[in-house]
């Protein structure tokens, strides 16, 4: 299974582009820094859905019923959304699909809250980047424990296995952990550069 993954560096030039509701979700965040990376995940959701020629991005929360919040949907596509420091990542594939990315080290004291029983403690935030791109994808979130997600890596990726159900899953060549994990046999991923996405994206952008 291919996923597209268009990656981009927080700008909040790109508010231009975006809706009033979209504009009044990034408006929440007390700090520039994450004000610029909500408006540019939104940007990138946009433009994504423009690419396809839907009609937009939908929002919709499982818990409340919440339509200004909760996991994007396109038509089209399954997509999925992360950012983190200096990044901010857009997945999307013809299933469901999850994208994570950690810039902050991740501390060894959420060694027991991440692992399963006999997984490598060696490079906790590749660990966490794949497990909670599979919560990503599942739709669990952080509602249950990671430590029910069981990564095992191989030649071509990793898989991770979460109630009997096995998903694909492969590591972002970034300067940075991310994981990408897709309800498939395997992924294939195709990652389009900050460069590329700017140039793809947003050509009219400035």
């Amino acid at each position: 299974m291919i996923v597209e993954v268009w990656a981009a560096h927080p700008d909040p030039g790109l508010a231009r582009l975006l809706s009033a509701a979209e504009l009044a979700r990034a408006e929440r965040f007390r700090q520039a820094a994450d004000r610029a990376r909500s408006i540019t995940g939104a940007a990138l959701l946009r433009a994504y859905a423009r690419s396809l020629g839907t009609a937009g991005v939908r929002r919709h929360c499982p818990g409340c019923g919440g339509q200004d919040h909760g996991r994007p949907e396109i038509d089209g596509a399954q997509v999925s959304l992360s950012h983190s420091g200096d990044w901010v990542l857009l997945a999307a594939a013809g299933v469901p699909v999850g994208v994570d990315v950690e810039a902050a080290p991740v501390d060894e004291a959420v060694a027991s809250q991440l692992l399963a029983p006999g997984e490598d403690t060696a490079d906790l935030a590749r660990s966490w980047v794949r497990k909670e791109a599979v919560a990503k994808l599942t739709g669990t979130g952080l509602l249950r424990p990671l430590t029910g997600i069981r990564i095992d890596t191989g030649a071509r990726g990793w898989t991770a296995e979460l109630d009997g159900q096995a998903y694909a899953g492969c590591d972002l060549d970034l300067p940075v952990p991310a994981a990408v994990a897709a309800a498939a046999a395997e992924v294939e991923i195709r990652l389009h550069s900050p460069a590329q996405t700017r140039a793809e994206l947003f050509p009219n952008a400035g």
